[in-house]
């Protein structure tokens, strides 16, 4: 059996199914046709019916064992083999209630259990399933019996992630008690097998992509305008899951239909990527058919060649196919290029390509991308017009602007004419370069059905100017006005072309925000004006400049298509009042003295536009307060007042159309007692909006340290969303109010004045700091300080002869930096949204002759504030080496292997260091920039202690110095030996208390670092001795 291509295997499997003939030998020709079919093909009536079927259980490893529940329903009474459908090789138990039951295995390795009695029957099997791992996923594979009611419930020991189940249908997941696991489980539909596959989190890794292989048949059909293709695929997955395909496209070329087994889907583009997603992922050996249509059109006035390399499809190993092109009678089509294509005989095409009328060029191809060029050449020229029209609906009118696009091949064109409809009054034509003069002829009567008045059109003639004539492709403007009656079914006129050879028009739809039109009512029988009926153009159709905003205030409704040349338009008007609705969130932080308020009023409109709002101020004239907006508000006060509130109009440019936020600062004075501390009531009003309703208002009421406020006012339900991280009084409180009221009342809440307790005002768990040394006598510090409890400014002094570079507050820059010059001190303020909460502040200075003193200072923070760990790291060229550890301070420090000598360098990566000051992984603004100024030219140390951070006395020398000292010393100190005829037994006790001596008074680093200094001057030493033993040999 040969297949001409992957997707006839369809089509063999229902000839087999359904035979188009029945050979049927002699002696066998009196038997009917339907006798010669296999009894296999014959059902037998069922004495049994399986209701429901349940799977629970748990897997271990690579071992699943399961209880499978059966509900079925003998029809038929006494003893039955009934089969289960089930093939598993292992079964713990079988029971009906607590009766065991029989079973027995059929030929195929399927089990049937004996069952007595019609009527219902709850069975209950323990099974073994083995579970296969692929990759980085997991597979369990059971044949069940198919019931109505499928269910499964299986216990993972692990987490898991994208879980999938073969057929479809969805997979809760359910985090089993203490987070031991996760719980599967779904309601199936009927299925003759299970197969779920998973992938555990811990080991998902990445897992490498699916692998693809193709079959791609390509027909290219080509015109004057544009070259259309057609591509038929059948994708098979080779390896891994499939969830979607991915197919490179031109940057030209529009997708405009895409039909994946036999369903029409709307796929998204970006960076010329065609995106399909799969509802249901295609796994090893299953496969797909793909049908897409695409279409590229050609810029006008230049030369129509075609480029064509496929369509690419990512992650297929093979992508083989076939090309066919179609030349039509009025066009010649030139191959001018090929690569990666091997031309064949269209008669060796497959069956569905070969059977496409007109293919004259066939290509076959074993991979994409490929090269095609084509050249495109008219003969005989053709003409066609197309019109685009925008249509902007206002409240009484409907103005009309179209676009007649009239392209020319053959002749000249000396005049146009176009149709205008009743109702629709011209306004202008243009443009004056082209348009000689508009004249209206005699009318053309249109047929409006036969219970209905005929309908009267003018034709206007419009002369081209000699410029228009010699012209192959122009563009003509019309514009007109008409007037829109009451809401309802109404008919709007378009400008159409007459005597065109092929018309295509398009309508955009804009209209004012009160105004919905709803295009599509169906035209009366034979009303020749409504002729060539409109289709709405999906989403991915509809240009960006046919949906680009009209002037004002239109919002874009539709885009309609029609290949006729239609003259009017029919749909349903309706005309709506505008409805606003308003939430308000007021966020108050509470101090001793007063109430900071910011009011966050969310707008939101309906059929319309707010140009201007009237709001209610329950503030005095002495208190300040402000309004901010993404659009420009300008406040009138108003003469009328509303109680003791005073009115103000806002007015908005540009008006709000949907949605927009008013952003309200005020703030409220309050004395909270000190004295005896009783609690104070205080009401805390908000600014009101006139206009439309209020669909929620909810208070955030934050109190500075040692003040504690309650709400008493039953109106106010106390939300869910307090911050229970925060401790004590200062913590956020959230409260909604439980029902609309027609008065601002305010809200109302009572503060008390807590004891206080001393604490030292700046605690700072965690500091970091690092410098970098330059050859030219400076360094550049950085230096972090996570502070958990401090005032709304922090206090600091840099070391003498600093020069400060910049603050950063959180990773921001900070903006409040002041400099005390008597004090010689900087305050740093903090942002109001960090005054609260521990805050990360980085400091930056650079110094300057630092090599005069060898010391590295830090900055200073007030006397009262505790450092509780601080870790300093440095960073010197390569070519020096630090000495020691400096006085005060531990080595946090490890010996590695550097090329060529043994370095020292920090326990823990710099990146690291940062996270561990902010208490999470860095995430800071400057790491990358500190980051990328590491630079492998240098290396650094790294020293820790507990408590602030004291000066960094640092003896810093040069490695070649190093090395000259250490083993210039031992080698002169061995040829003194040497020339002195010294006993070994004197020069090994000399060595050996020399070594005795530096390793009880230096650093075990600073002797680490003696002895690799030295190793050059002992062989050296050792050479020399050899020359010299070698010399007195006796000869």
């Amino acid at each position: 059996i040969i297949l001409n291509k992957g997707s006839d295997i369809g089509e063999f499997w229902k000839k087999l199914k359904q035979p188009d003939l029945i050979l049927i030998k002699p002696d066998t020709a009196s038997s009917s046709p339907a006798a010669a079919i296999p009894a296999a093909t014959s059902s037998r009536p069922r004495d049994h019916v399986v209701n429901a079927v349940k799977i629970r259980g748990r897997v271990d490893d690579d071992l699943a064992d399961l209880e499978l529940e059966i509900d079925l329903s003998l029809l038929a009474p006494g003893e039955a083999w009934v089969p289960l459908g089930i093939d598993s090789p292992i079964i713990g138990f079988a029971r009906e209630g607590e009766k065991e039951l029989e079973l027995r295995s059929t030929e195929r390795g399927q089990w049937e259990v004996r069952l007595e009695g019609a009527g219902q029957h709850r069975l209950r099997f323990e099974l073994k399933v083995p579970i296969n791992v692929s990759l980085d996923r997991k597979h369990l594979t059971m044949a069940i019996p198919e019931a109505p009611s499928t269910y499964f419930e299986l216990d993972v020991p692990r987490p898991v992630q994208e879980v999938d189940v073969a057929s479809g249908g969805p997979v809760g997941k359910t985090v089993l008690a203490g987070g031991k696991g996760t719980r599967l489980s779904a309601h199936l539909w009927p299925r003759s097998r299970l197969i779920l596959d998973w992938t555990d989190e811990a080991k998902s890794g990445s897992p490498p992509p699916p692998l693809l292989a193709a079959q791609v048949e390509i027909a290219i059909d080509a015109d004057l305008e544009a070259v259309t293709t057609r591509s038929s695929w059948v994708i098979r997955c080779v390896r891994g899951i499939a969830r979607r395909l991915e197919i490179r496209l031109d940057e030209l070329d529009v997708v405009q239909t895409l039909k994946l087994d036999d369903l029409f889907l709307v796929a998204a583009i970006e960076r010329n990527v065609l995106t399909i997603p799969l509802g249901e992922a295609m796994r090893p050996g299953e496969m797909r058919l793909l049908v897409m249509e695409t279409r590229r059109t050609f810029p006008p006035n230049a030369p129509k060649t075609y480029a064509f390399s496929g369509f690419p499809l990512s992650n297929a190993a093979e992508q083989s196919g076939a090309i066919g092109i179609t030349q039509s009678a009025n066009l010649w089509i030139n191959v001018t290029t090929t690569q990666g294509l091997h031309r064949i005989d269209p008669r060796e095409l497959p069956t569905e390509l070969r059977a496409r009328p007109g293919i004259g060029t066939a290509y076959q191809f074993f991979d994409q991308p490929y090269k095609l060029g084509l050249g495109i050449q008219s003969s005989p020229p053709l003409y066609r017009s197309e019109t685009s029209t925008r249509m902007v609906l206002d409240a009484q009118t409907a103005q009309v602007d179209t676009t007649v696009q009239v392209e020319r091949v053959r002749g000249r064109l000396f005049e146009i004419e176009i149709v205008v409809p009743a109702g629709l009054q011209m306004i202008s034509v243009g443009p004056a370069d082209l348009v000689e003069s508009a004249i209206p002829i005699v009318a053309q009567t249109l047929a409006t059905g036969s219970d209905r008045p005929q309908e009267t059109a003018q034709v206007l003639k419009i002369h081209l100017t000699p410029q228009g004539r010699d012209r192959k492709s122009f563009f003509l403007r019309l514009r007109g006005q008409q007037q829109i009656g009451p809401e309802g079914a109404v008919k709007l006129g378009l400008f159409a072309t007459r005597d065109g050879v092929s018309t295509a028009s398009t309508v955009s739809l804009f209209a004012d925000r009160e105004v919905t039109f709803q295009p599509g009512d169906e035209p009366a029988q034979g009303d020749e004006s409504s002729a060539g009926a409109f289709r709405l153009q999906p989403p991915g159709e509809s240009s960006a400049a046919s949906l680009a905003s009209a002037p004002g205030e239109r919002s874009p409704i539709a885009v309609l298509k029609s290949n006729q040349n239609p003259t009017c338009l029919r749909g349903r008007l309706t005309r709506h009042s505008r409805s606003i609705t308003h939430d308000t969130k007021i966020s108050a932080q509470l101090t001793r003295r007063s109430i900071d308020v910011r009011q966050d009023t969310e707008l939101r409109v309906r059929y319309g536009s707010i140009r201007s709002l009237t709001v209610r101020v329950p503030l005095s004239r002495s208190q300040v307060w402000q309004v901010q907006g993404k659009e420009t508000i300008k406040r009138e006060e108003l003469d009328q007042k509303a109680g003791d509130s005073r009115r103000y109009r806002l007015v908005f440019d540009p008006p709000i159309l949907e949605s927009s936020l008013l952003t309200f600062r005020f703030q409220v004075p309050v004395e909270v007692a000190v004295a005896n501390g009783d609690p104070v009531k205080t009401t805390i009003p908000w600014i009101g909006v006139e206009e439309g309703t209020s669909a929620s208002t909810t208070v955030e009421l934050a109190a500075a340290p040692g003040i504690k406020t309650a709400v008493d006012d039953t109106a106010w339900i106390s939300s869910a969303l307090d911050d229970g991280d925060q401790s004590g009084s200062n913590r956020r409180r959230y409260y909604r109010l439980s029902k609309p009221v027609t008065e601002n009342a305010g809200f109302t809440f009572s503060a008390r004045l807590m004891d206080q307790v001393a604490l030292p005002p700046v605690v700072v768990p965690r500091s970091l700091l690092r410098t970098v040394l330059g050859v030219d006598n400076e360094s550049r510090t950085h230096a972090w300080y996570w502070i958990e409890s401090h005032p709304a400014s922090v206090s600091f002094s840099l070391p003498d002869r600093a020069q400060w570079i910049r603050a950063r507050i959180d990773g921001r820059a900070a903006d409040q930096v002041e400099h005390e010059p008597s004090g010689g001190f900087y305050r740093l303020s903090l942002p109001p949204e960090s005054q609260s909460k521990p805050v990360l502040i980085e400091l930056e200075y650079q110094l300057s002759g630092l090599w005069d003193g060898q010391v590295c200072a830090a900055p200073e923070l007030p006397a009262e504030a505790v450092v509780l760990q601080t870790f300093w790291e440095v960073q010197i060229p390569w070519s020096q080496a630090l000495i020691g550890v400096p006085r005060g301070w531990a080595d946090e420090n490890d010996w590695h292997w550097d090329f060529y000598v043994w370095k020292r360098r920090p326990w823990k990566p710099f990146s690291k260091l940062v996270g561990w000051v902010a208490g999470s992984p860095a995430q800071t603004a400057s790491l990358d920039d500190l980051l990328g100024e590491e630079q492998d030219s240098s290396h650094s140390y790294l020293f820790g202690r507990s408590g602030k951070p004291v000066a960094l006395n640092l003896w810093v020398a040069n490695r070649a110095g190093i090395i000259a000292v250490c083993s210039g010393s031992v080698l002169l100190l061995g040829f003194l030996l040497m020339f002195s005829r010294a006993r070994f037994r004197a020069i090994s006790i000399m060595a050996a208390g020399l070594c005795l001596l530096g390793s009880a008074l230096a650093h075990p680093s600073v002797l680490l670092l003696v002895i690799q200094s030295a190793l050059s001057g002992v062989i050296l030493t050792l050479l020399g001795l050899l020359i010299q033993r070698l010399i007195e040999r006796p000869r």
